[in-house]
């Protein structure tokens, strides 16, 4: 330790100065002798002691002046004081202006050695203190960060299990890696399979000029690469001139993959305007937020396919409830058609059995006795029939075609028009459009349309059935008819699609079909609008109009 020590004696007395420095030397300390405090401060601009020994009594300039002049100085060399025998003052003063000890002449060689090493050990044992405070400051410093990190890992962690929103669960993992990397911007680019391109999903810290590539593709000159290969690339200094999208944004760049199992599904990049490289522990917590980003990708993924199947579960259930009121609702119809003709062939038949028509024979009376047997029969089945086993059929089925829905309605209804003299003018136009539309349902909402103006058409009408396309380029279907014998009452009601009872006060035909106040819920369950309308009660018009 001795030779790497430079000590300063401060004495203008040579006799003093000499056993100073000979005792010092001794030790194998490097002594220099300056003769007066003038010279002791034109050479601390050259650099300062390890050690200084101050004579308080130099010439001029005293030694407690040159104390005074270190310490405004802020030269933090430790000084021992010199002064003679009784001058107690005068070294109090001195450990006032910084002196670490001192020494009363006459002192031995040895009295001299003890108090420089006792000061220089002092010195030592506090530069090692300041250094040793330095480093658990430093490490302090750095455990706090690793904290902050964690909390940082630890809250984007519940924000990929509790967000849903998938704009607003990435900006949090681009806000999370910038953090943790100690980055000024950060952004996500989303690969989109359809389009085979990465898409800029969500950003931190771009600048405004840039902000416009939002949820747009965007190439930024390192992530295709680096979505290519599956690696991550780290970048810096000079490394950024080639990549002109990211130089003028940092000076450090690191790009990291975003994998689900296999594939990669993302790029995750953080951006550094200073030229330090990305610590290895800031890549390892960034990689941390790649993979929570990974689980955020498969969560959302899960998440919107569980919503599909909701949705789809949703529409099942209103397809059977509505189903259902189909099949309530023709079963009434069917026994209410029935009813009638089968009380009076009933009547009939009790009244040949009872001879009130005549007198039978014996077969005559047999055959009408089996008749009645099977119209009994007959009237109970009635009140359980079902018409509906073809609304068991194509029941996942989503497509249809209006066309071919028409002309199958048509067919069923085509004898009770001939028998009423009412002729069908169909037009179709040149487009086949598939509808999204279950075929058994669009076959009972088309066919409650064409029986209410069946119903309300007089003998020798005509119907007119066609399909278009509105101003919105959606497909109809248009059916009108003529309806003079209609009240304002009725007519009213028929616009309002409050139809409940309105064909059964009626004498004329009526169908086996549902109301349109049903059709109009079944049609809305796949997004249509079922309307209609009169004009001046001449003539009524049923619109049907199908979502895109």
């Amino acid at each position: 330790m001795a030779a790497t020590e430079n000590i300063w004696v401060v004495e203008h007395d040579p006799e003093i100065a000499a056993v100073l420095q000979s005792a010092l030397q001794a030790m194998g300390y490097t002594v220099q002798v300056v003769p007066d405090s003038g010279s002791a401060l034109s050479k601390t601009a050259q650099g300062t002691p390890s050690l200084a020994i101050v004579d308080l009594h130099l010439p001029g300039l005293s030694g407690k002046d040159l104390l005074a002049a270190w310490r405004a100085q802020n030269i933090q060399s430790p000084v021992i004081a010199v002064a003679r025998q009784g001058e107690q003052e005068d070294i109090i003063q001195a450990f006032r202006l910084g002196a670490a000890d001192y020494l009363a002449w006459p002192v031995r060689e040895a009295e001299v050695v003890s108090a420089a090493e006792r000061v220089l050990g002092q010195q030592s044992a506090r530069r090692e203190r300041d250094a040793l405070l330095q480093e658990v400051q430093r490490a302090n410093q750095g455990l706090r960060q690793q904290v902050r990190d964690l909390q940082a890992i630890t809250a984007l962690g519940k924000a990929v299990v509790s967000t849903v929103d998938q704009r607003d669960l990435l900006e949090k993992i681009v806000e999370g890696a910038v953090f943790v990397s100690r980055a000024n911007i950060g952004w996500f680019l989303l690969y989109n399979a359809r389009q085979k391109n990465l898409i800029l999903a969500a950003q931190h810290g771009l600048p405004k000029t840039l902000l416009r590539n939002l949820h747009r593709p965007w190439d930024d000159g390192i992530s295709r690469q680096v979505f290519k290969r599956g690696k991550p690339r780290h970048l810096a200094g000079k490394q950024l001139a080639s990549v002109g999208a990211l130089a003028g944004l940092g000076k450090s760049v690191i790009a990291m993959p975003v994998r689900i199992k296999k594939d990669v599904a993302g790029v995750l990049v953080a951006v550094r305007k200073s030229r330090q490289p990305f610590s290895t522990h800031e890549q390892a917590m960034l990689s941390a937020v790649a993979d929570y980003a990974s689980i955020a990708l498969v969560n959302l993924r899960m998440m919107h396919v569980l919503q599909e199947r909701a949705q789809r579960l949703e529409h099942m259930a209103e397809s059977v409830r509505i189903n259902e009121q189909i099949k309530a609702e023709i079963l009434k119809n069917v026994s209410m058609i029935l009813r009638e003709p089968l009380t009076s062939a009933l009547g009939y038949t009790e009244m040949l059995a009872e001879e009130q028509l005549g007198t039978l024979n014996v077969e005559q009376t047999q055959a009408v006795m089996v008749v009645r047997q099977k119209l009994q029969v007959t009237s109970k089945v009635a009140e359980h029939l079902t018409i509906l086993s073809e609304q068991e059929k194509l029941v996942n089925e989503r497509e249809a075609t209006l066309q071919s829905v028409v002309q199958q309605v048509l067919s069923r209804l085509q004898g009770v028009a001939q028998q009423r003299e009412i002729g069908f003018v169909i037009g179709y136009h040149q487009r086949t459009d598939i509808l999204h539309f279950n075929p058994a349902h669009l076959e009972r909402v088309v066919e409650a349309m064409l029986v209410h103006a069946l119903h309300f058409a007089p003998r020798g009408a005509q119907i007119t059935i066609s399909t278009l396309a509105d101003e919105d380029k959606h497909t109809m279907l248009r059916i009108r008819s003529k309806a003079t014998e209609l009240t304002t009452r009725q007519v009213q009601r028929l616009v309002n699609v409050d139809t409940q009872g309105l064909l059964r006060n009626q004498t004329r035909f009526t169908g086996v079909s549902i109301g349109l106040s049903l059709a109009e819920q079944v049609a809305a369950l796949y997004g249509a609008a079922l309307s209609i309308t009169d004009n001046d009660n001449k003539e009524i018009a049923f619109e049907l109009k199908f979502a895109e």
